[in-house]
């Protein structure tokens, strides 16, 4: 004897499943291991790398400007 299936009205409300993108599982991580774009990520270091090298130059400039005027002055002192 086969029972017969039944349908009840449904007592308890289900979640919807969540919708999972198969693009955001495709993406892949940074070497720092945060999610998105390396480009953005690299750019900012490749900006601090060219301030370091202006900076030192700079410094390098200054330096010189420095000596010389030191140069400067001991000369007119002498004279």
């Amino acid at each position: 004897m086969r029972h017969k299936a039944v349908s009840f009205p449904s007592l308890f409300i289900r979640p919807p499943r969540p919708c999972y993108c198969i693009e955001n599982s495709i993406k892949k991580g940074n070497s720092d291991g945060t999610m998105g774009s390396k480009s953005f990520k690299i750019n900012p270091m490749k900006s601090y790398q060219n301030n370091k090298t202006e900076a030192i130059q700079q410094l390098k400039n200054q330096k010189r400007e420095n000596a010389l005027d030191i140069i400067s002055k001991s000369v007119l002192k002498a004279l």
